[in-house]
């Protein structure tokens, strides 16, 4: 009978500590789900973001020529699909978009000749084809920074293309953080 009455506090004790670990790893678990339902209106991984500002050019500016623009807009269509994609954790449909922005970036560059800028579309067309070959998340995403630095660029030196666009930076992103996006309200392309 001693030994009964001593087993039931270390029991419960156990039971206890069983049950507030299990909650406290469900929480955790869902802590995401959790969040948006409690604050619906929250920004995911956009702790940094200037809906106003202006790209910093990268590249040397130029007047782009009349016949970059269109294609350059086209680009700037398919980068947008992509980026949606990207934020809501969906590798599907980025293929397409990112070879249009390939062929867009490349029929952009046809109108440039030689020189920095031409090379930077290049570079970035390289990286569309990558973002469209990219078989996981991770590797899309990495190819989307650099493919984002060059249309940042690009923004920042002509005002046309900027125009209606909002500028975010993803503060946990180790390589290039910075995207560009239509809606006002942030979607990390390199979150979800």
């Amino acid at each position: 009978m001693n030994t009964e009455t001593h087993r039931t506090p270390r029991i419960r004790v156990l039971a206890l500590t069983v049950l507030i670990l299990g909650s406290a790893g469900l929480l955790y678990a869902f802590r995401e789900p959790l969040l948006d339902w409690f604050f619906p209106d929250r920004e995911k991984g956009a702790a940094v973001h200037d809906h106003d500002a202006t790209p910093a050019a990268s590249l040397p500016c130029s007047d782009l020529p009349e016949g970059a623009l269109e294609p350059l807009r086209t680009a700037f269509a398919a980068y947008e699909e992509i980026r949606s994609s990207l934020a809501a954790d969906r590798l599907g449909g980025v293929s397409p978009h990112a070879h249009r922005l390939a062929s867009s970036l490349g029929e952009a560059r046809g109108t440039l000749g030689s020189g920095e800028l031409a090379g930077a579309l290049e570079d970035a067309e390289h990286a569309a084809h990558a973002l469209g070959g990219a078989r996981d998340l991770k590797s899309a995403r990495e190819s989307f920074g650099e493919v984002s630095e060059t249309v940042i660029s690009l923004a920042a030196c002509e005002p046309g293309l900027a125009e209606g666009w909002h500028l975010y930076e993803c503060p946990m992103e180790s390589g290039y953080n910075k995207w560009l996006q239509r809606p006002a309200k942030a979607q990390n392309p390199f979150m979800g």
